[in-house]
């Protein structure tokens, strides 16, 4: 398994990292809508230990085991232990697992802009409550990044999109019990501008 890193920083102008990324001269990889499903069996036995099995549709078709890693404290950078594997069958995929007794639990959509940045990947992110920079390399490169693109540290918020969507609902009281991070139908993508 290998060890990812990642921040998340909350943008309120998209243009604007747009044009940083671009005077930077970031490279831009690919851009799309992607579907990612969380599978775990009816008493949640993989989110209970911290793991989670994920199964993502878009830019890249891909099966994925992430785990939460107990011992380490690095200031506002999601740290997890994980493997993903491409897959060319996400039916099949799907298929297998359920077989398995697993099941879709969560369900989130998001446009993603895809770049490369000095090695870098850089997503930048369009959920249905926000826009958001992902930042994933070595804890030194994201923090020399965050400082390149003049990124606001106030701006950056931890966790998965799963919890930021969890506090969303809590901040703006929606008093729902959905876990799917879906757009509506219709919904025009400012990303994809």
């Amino acid at each position: 398994m290998n060890i990812s890193k990642e921040i998340k920083v909350r943008l309120a102008d998209k243009d604007e990292i747009v044009n940083k990324l671009r005077e930077k001269s970031a490279i831009l990889i690919g851009g799309g809508k992607e579907t990612s499903v969380r599978y775990d069996n009816e008493q949640g036995f993989y989110e209970k230990q911290g793991k989670f099995i994920r199964l993502r549709s878009g830019l890249k078709n891909t099966i994925s085991l992430k785990e939460k890693m107990a011992d380490v404290e690095e200031d506002k950078i999601l740290t997890r232990n994980g493997i993903e594997v491409e897959v060319d069958n996400i039916k099949g995929i799907k298929s297998i697992l359920e077989k398995l007794g697993l099941k879709p639990m969560y369900t989130m959509e998001k446009y993603r802009l895809k770049w490369l940045y000095n090695k870098n990947e850089i997503n930048l992110d369009e959920l249905i409550f926000g826009c958001f920079l992902e930042i994933h390399g070595t804890e030194y490169e994201i923090w020399q990044i965050l400082d390149e693109l003049n990124l606001d540290d106030n701006d950056i918020v931890e966790g998965t999109y799963w919890d930021i969507f969890d506090e969303y609902k809590r901040y703006n009281q929606i008093y729902l019990n959905e876990n799917d991070i879906k757009f509506p139908a219709g919904y025009a993508y400012r990303l994809a501008e």
